[in-house]
C-alpha cells in the first residue's frame, strides 16, 4: 500500500489496532502515515502520539508530540504515560510543567500517569504533592485515582498513608481493594494482606486474577518471615498449608486455578511451605505449562532439596518441546549443586559430584545454545555448580569470560575458594575485587574472614602463615568493615567473633560479639566455638545458660559444641570409680542430654554423636553404647564415634571388634574411622596381656590390623591425609616397627606439629634417645615451634641419656616460651632427678610461680630414686604445711623411699595417714609399695596380715615385691604361696619364675623349677 489514506481512515484502523490491543499493526499504520502524510490535521497528529506511546515507541511519539501545533490533554497523558512506563519516570514528573505552561489542565488520567511514575521511581514527596493537588482539583473521589495513590504509597513504603487512602473511599471496587493488597504485599506485611483479602471477601467483592496473584504474594512474604523466626516462635507448618488451601479453593470455585500465572503462583506458594503434594497437584491442574509453571514446580524441588526431581522436571521441559529460560536453568543448576552435596549416590553408581558436574555441563551448554549464558544470575549459578563440584578450573574459567560481572559474581567465587580450601586464591580474589574497582559487601568480607578462620587451622603446618600475620589480616579486614559501616552487620559479626576465636585472641572475640546489635543463635554458637577453641569448656557451660536465659534456643550446631566442652571438663576430671566414671561432667552430660529431648534433637545424628564422644570421655559406657543402639539410621560417623569411645576408655579390642562388625555391614570406612581404629591399635599394642580374639601377643596383632588399616587407606588415597598419617606414625611407633614409621613420616608432603611429635615419640618410646633428639634439633630447623607434647618427649629422651646438658637446653626453652604448665614442669624435675641433678630439680621447684602437685611428685620420687628418704619426707611436711593435697602418686614414692632405706615407722605412719589424714583409698601399689616396706623389714607377720586385709584383689606388684623380700630373707615358704598368686594374676609372666629361681637358689634348693611350656 504505497498511496497515503485519509486522515480519517488513518484515524479507523488506529482505533480498531488499539482497541484490539494490535500494537504491531498500530505501529505500521503510524510509520505509514509518517511516510505519506508529511502534514497531517491536529486531531491525527494527537492521536499519533497516543498510538506510538502506546507501542513504546517514545522517539516517535516525541518527535511528532514537538511538532504538533496544538496539544490536546489525550497527548500530554500519552507522552507522559510512555515516558513514566518506558523506563523515564523522572523525565514523565517534569514534563507536568511544561503542560501546565501549555494552558493544558491534567486529567484524571493525567494524575493517575504522574502517581504511577512516583510509584516507579519511589519519590514520596511529590506523590504527595499531587496527591494534595487530586483534592484541590476535585479528583478526591476518582477511583482510579485513589487506587493508584494506593499502590504508590505501598511502593514508596508508607502503608499508613495508603491505608488512610483506602478506609477515606467512599466506594472501592477490585482495582481498589487490589491497590491495597499490592501496597501490603510489597512492603512484606504478609498478614495484614491476609486479612485484608479476607475482608473484601466478607465485603461480597467479587475477585479477580489479580486479586489472588497478591494474597498469594502477602502468603509467601508471612511464609519467608516465619523461616526467619527463631523456632520457638514459628507458627506451624499446618497453619501456612491451611491459609494457602483455602486461597486453592477460593481461586478454583472461580475457575482461575488453571490460569496459568495464578496456577504456577500456586505451585510455588505451596512449595514455600513445604506442601510438596499440594504444590504438584497445583501443576497438574493448570489447563496448559508453558515454561514458568515448569520453573514454578522445578523451583520448589530445589527449594527442598529434592535434586533427582527437579532434573527430571528439566528434562521433560525439553521433551514437552519447551526451550527453557534463564530462570528454568539455574533452577537445574541449583538441583546440580544439591545433588553434589548428597552423600549417598542417587542417579548411577557414579559419584553424586560427578554425576552433577556432567548434568551441570549440560545445563549450561543447553543454555549457550539459547544465548542465555549473557545473564549475569545464570553465569554466577553455572559458576558455583562447578565450585560445588570441585571443578575450580571450569568455575574460574566460568568468571573470567562473563561479560558482565556483579557483586554476586565475585561473591560466588570467593565462595567457591573458601568451599574447596583454596584459603589464599580467596585473600587474592578479595584484593584483586578491590583493584577493579569494586567495593566489597558483606558477604564478600564474610568470605575472606571464613578463609582466615580456616587458615588458622593450618597454622601449624609447614609453609602456612602464622597466627601472628593471621590476625594482622584479620584485623586489616575489621578495620575496613568498620569503615564501610557493616562491621555491625549480623553475618560479618558473626564471622569476625569465629575468626578472633580461631586466632586466639578471645578478648577481640568477645568485643566483636558485645558490638553486634543483636544476636541470634548463629552469633552465640560463634562465641561459644571460640571458647571451646581455646579448651575453656566451664565458660562455654556458663554462656549456654545465658542463652537460653535469653530465650535462643539452640540449633544442633550450639548444643554439639557445648557437649564437646562438657567433654573438655571429663577430660580434666579424675575418675571417681573402676570404672573410669567422671561423675561431675557425668551429670552435665546427662541434663545436656535432656536438653536435646526438650529441643526435639535427640535423633539428630549429629547431636548424638557428639553425645555418644562424651559418654565415652566421662567413662559412661552404657550410656554412650545406649545412644548407639537408638540411631535411626548409623552412618560411618556414629560407628566411627562407637569406636572412639571405647579407645577413649582403653578398650582398644572391644574397638577392633565393633570394627569388624561393621566392614561385615559393608559400611566404607572414611579418613576419620581409619584414624580411630588405628588408635585402637596403638591402645592394644600398650598392653601386655594376650589377646582373646587371636592366638598372639596384642603388639603383633595391633601391628596386623594396623597394616591392614593403612594398605585400605593407600587404596582409598587417604593415607596422605594428615591426621591419619601422624596416627599411622604413632601406631608404628607403639608396634616398635620403627622403619615403618620413618617411612610414613618421609612421604607425608604436609607435616604439622602432631607429625613431628609422633615421630619424635616413637623413637623415645623404644628407646632411641638420641633419634629422637636429633629430630628434634632437626625440627628447630624447619622453624617448628614446639609445643609441651615435644618438650616432654624430648626431655624423656635426655632423662633417659642422662644428658644434663640437654634438660638445661630444654629449660631455657621452656622458660623463654612461658610453658610453665603441670606436666611439663613435672617432666622437667623427673628429668633432672633421673639425671642425679637434685639441686637443679629443687632449683627449679622453688622458681615456680604457681605450685603444681605433679612438680613436688616428681621432685620426692627423683630424690626417693636416689635413696634420699629423708629429703622425700621433708618435701612432704613442706607440701603439707603450704596447703597442697598429696595424692596416692605422693605416698607412692614416699613409701617406696622408706622401703629402700629400711625406715620402717615412718613408712607405715605415711600409709596411716595417706587414709586417715587425706581420704586417699589405697589401691594396689600403695599394697605393693607397704607389703615391700614390711618384707625387706623381715616382717612377715605384718605381711600376713596386710594380705588378709587387702580390700582388693592383690594384682601382680604386690606378689612380686614379695618374692623379691623373700629372695632377701630367704623365706621359701611364702616365696612358693607368693609364687603361687603371681600366677594366678598373670600365669605367663616370666618374671615371677626367675624370682622364685632365685629363692631357691639362695636357699641351697636343687630341684629345678619348671617354667612356662615351651621353655627350659
Amino acid at each position: 500500500m504505497d498511496d497515503a489514506l485519509s486522515a480519517s481512515t488513518y484515524m479507523l484502523l488506529l482505533r480498531t489496532c488499539n482497541q484490539n490491543k494490535f500494537l504491531q499493526g498500530s505501529r505500521q499504520i503510524c510509520t505509514h502515515a509518517l511516510q505519506h502524510k508529511p502534514k497531517f490535521p491536529e486531531f491525527l497528529g494527537n492521536y499519533l502520539v497516543i498510538s506510538l506511546a502506546k507501542c513504546g515507541a517514545i522517539e516517535e511519539a516525541c518527535s511528532i508530540f514537538q511538532a504538533l501545533p496544538s496539544r490536546t490533554v489525550y497527548s500530554w497523558t500519552a507522552i507522559i504515560s510512555a515516558h513514566a512506563f518506558g523506563g523515564y519516570a523522572k523525565k514523565a514528573l517534569d514534563m507536568q510543567k511544561s503542560m501546565v505552561e501549555d494552558g493544558v489542565n491534567l486529567s484524571s488520567h493525567t494524575y493517575v500517569s504522574l502517581i504511577k511514575a512516583c510509584g516507579i521511581i519511589e519519590d514520596l514527596q511529590k506523590g504527595r504533592e499531587l496527591h494534595a493537588e487530586t483534592r484541590m482539583r476535585g479528583f478526591a473521589s476518582d477511583i482510579y485515582v485513589n487506587s493508584t495513590l494506593i499502590s504508590m504509597y505501598g511502593k514508596c513504603g508508607d502503608i499508613a498513608e495508603a491505608e488512610s487512602v483506602f478506609v477515606e473511599l467512599d466506594q472501592r471496587n477490585v482495582i481498589s481493594w487490589n491497590a491495597m493488597l499490592s501496597a501490603y504485599a510489597k512492603q512484606a506485611k504478609g498478614r495484614e494482606g491476609l486479612q485484608c483479602y479476607r475482608q473484601m471477601q466478607e465485603e461480597g467483592m467479587s475477585s479477580d486474577q489479580h486479586t489472588f496473584l497478591f494474597a498469594l504474594h502477602a502468603c509467601s512474604s508471612l511464609i519467608d518471615q516465619e523461616k526467619g523466626f527463631s523456632t520457638e516462635r514459628q507458627p506451624s507448618r499446618l497453619m501456612s498449608v491451611e491459609i494457602v488451601q483455602s486461597l486453592y479453593a477460593d481461586a478454583q470455585r472461580k475457575g482461575f486455578t488453571s490460569d496459568v500465572f495464578v496456577g504456577s503462583t500456586f505451585v510455588r506458594v505451596f512449595g514455600k511451605c513445604g506442601a510438596i503434594t499440594e504444590a504438584e497437584h497445583a501443576f497438574q491442574s493448570l489447563s496448559q505449562c508453558n515454561v514458568v509453571s515448569w520453573t514454578a514446580i522445578l523451583a520448589t524441588y530445589v527449594e527442598h532439596e529434592i535434586a533427582t526431581n527437579a532434573l527430571h522436571v528439566y528434562r521433560q521441559m525439553h521433551v514437552e518441546g519447551l526451550n527453557p529460560d534463564g530462570l528454568a536453568a539455574i533452577g537445574a543448576l541449583q538441583a546440580c549443586i544439591s545433588l553434589a552435596e548428597k552423600k549417598e549416590p542417587l542417579l548411577s553408581k557414579k559419584p553424586n559430584k560427578l554425576v552433577a558436574l556432567e548434568i551441570g555441563q549440560a545445563v549450561g551448554a543447553d543454555a549457550c545454545g539459547n544465548n542465555a549464558t549473557t545473564d549475569v544470575l545464570l553465569g554466577t549459578a553455572l559458576l558455583t555448580m562447578f565450585g560445588k563440584c570441585g571443578a575450580i578450573l571450569e568455575a574460574e574459567h566460568t568468571f573470567v569470560t562473563m561479560s558482565e560481572r556483579s557483586y554476586v559474581s565475585w561473591n560466588a567465587l570467593l565462595s567457591v575458594y573458601v568451599d574447596q580450601g583454596h584459603l589464599e586464591k580467596t585473600l587474592h580474589l578479595f584484593w584483586q575485587m578491590q583493584m577493579e574497582g569494586m567495593h566489597p559487601d558483606q558477604h564478600a568480607f564474610v568470605s575472606a574472614l571464613q578463609a582466615v578462620c580456616s587458615l588458622a587451622d593450618y597454622e601449624d603446618i609447614e609453609g602456612w602463615p602464622n597466627k601472628t600475620m593471621l590476625l594482622r589480616i584479620g584485623y586489616g579486614l575489621h578495620s575496613d568493615a568498620r569503615k564501610k559501616g557493616i562491621s555491625s552487620d549480623v553475618f560479618v559479626g558473626n564471622t569476625l567473633v569465629s575468626m578472633y576465636g580461631k586466632c586466639g585472641v578471645i578478648a577481640e572475640a568477645e568485643q566483636a560479639f558485645l558490638a553486634m546489635p543483636f544476636h541470634n543463635v548463629v552469633s552465640w554458637t560463634a562465641i561459644l566455638s571460640a571458647y571451646l577453641e581455646q579448651g575453656q569448656g566451664a565458660k562455654v557451660l556458663k554462656l549456654y545458660l545465658q542463652m537460653l536465659e535469653e530465650s535462643i534456643r539452640p540449633d544442633n550446631l550450639a548444643l554439639v559444641i557445648v557437649l564437646q566442652a562438657c567433654g573438655i571438663l571429663a577430660g580434666k576430671e579424675v575418675p571417681v570409680n573402676e570404672k573410669g566414671e567422671k561423675t561431675m561432667a557425668l551429670e552435665i552430660g546427662r541434663a545436656l542430654h535432656y536438653d536435646l529431648r526438650t529441643f526435639m534433637l535427640e535423633f539428630d545424628n549429629f547431636v548424638c554423636t557428639a553425645l555418644l564422644n562424651l559418654y565415652g570421655k566421662c567413662g559412661a559406657m552404657i550410656e554412650a553404647e545406649n545412644v548407639f543402639m537408638s540411631f535411626v539410621s548409623l552412618d560411618v560417623v556414629s560407628w566411627s564415634a562407637m569406636l572412639s569411645a571405647y579407645v577413649d576408655q582403653n578398650c582398644g579390642e572391644k574397638a577392633l571388634l565393633l570394627y569388624r562388625q561393621m566392614l561385615q555391614e559393608g559400611l566404607q570406612v572414611d579418613a576419620v574411622t581409619s584414624v580411630v581404629v588405628l588408635q585402637a591399635c596403638s591402645a592394644l599394642a600398650e598392653s601386655e596381656r594376650t589377646l582373646v580374639i587371636a592366638r598372639n601377643t596384642r603388639k603383633t596383632a595391633a601391628l596386623e590390623i594396623g597394616r591392614a588399616v593403612h594398605a585400605d587407606a593407600y587404596k582409598k588415597q587417604f593415607a596422605y591425609d594428615l591426621a591419619v598419617g601422624n596416627t599411622i606414625i604413632n601406631m608404628y611407633g607403639n608396634c616398635g616397627v620403627l622403619s615403618e614409621a620413618e617411612h610414613v613420616f618421609g612421604v607425608l608432603n604436609i607435616r604439622n606439629i602432631v607429625t613431628w611429635n609422633a615421630m619424635i615419640a616413637a623413637y623415645a618410646e623404644q628407646g632411641e634417645d638420641e633419634q629422637a633428639l636429633m629430630l628434634f634439633k632437626e625440627m628447630h630447623k624447619h622453624c617448628i615451634t614446639a609445643d609441651e607434647v615435644t618438650l616432654i618427649f624430648a626431655l624423656k629422651a635426655s632423662c633417659s641419656m642422662g644428658c644434663l646438658d640437654v634438660c638445661h637446653c630444654l629449660y631455657f626453652d621452656i622458660i623463654c616460651a612461658g610453658r610453665e604448665t603441670s606436666s611439663l614442669s613435672a617432666s622437667l624435675i623427673h628429668a633432672y632427678g633421673r639425671c642425679a641433678s637434685l639441686k637443679d630439680a629443687t632449683s627449679f621447684l622453688n622458681e615456680l610461680s604457681e605450685f603444681h602437685l605433679g612438680s613436688w611428685n616428681a621432685c620426692i620420687t627423683s630424690y626417693a630414686g636416689e635413696g634420699d628418704c629423708t629429703s622425700s619426707l621433708f618435701l612432704l611436711e613442706e607440701m603439707k604445711l603450704m596447703g597442697i593435697k598429696p595424692d596416692g602418686l605422693t605416698f607412692i614414692s614416699v613409701i617406696s623411699a622408706c622401703s629402700h632405706t629400711g625406715i620402717v615407722v615412718e613408712g607405715a605412719e605415711c600409709f596411716m595417714s595417706m587414709s586417715c589424714a587425706f581420704r586417699i583409698v589405697p589401691e594396689g601399689k600403695h599394697y605393693g609399695s607397704i607389703v615391700d616396706l614390711f618384707a625387706r623389714a623381715g616382717d612377715f607377720s605384718r605381711v600376713n596380715s596386710l594380705l588378709k586385709s587387702m580390700p582388693m584383689p592383690s594384682d601382680e606388684s604386690v606378689w612380686l615385691c614379695l618374692l623379691g623380700a623373700c629372695h632377701t630373707h630367704y623365706n621359701v615358704e611364702l616365696a612358693k604361696y607368693a609364687f603361687d598368686h603371681a600366677l594366678m594374676v598373670q600365669p605367663k609372666h616370666a618374671a615371677a619364675y626367675v624370682a622364685l629361681s632365685n629363692v631357691y637358689a639362695y636357699a641351697g634348693i636343687q630341684d629345678a623349677i619348671c617354667g612356662p611350656k615351651g621353655t627350659n
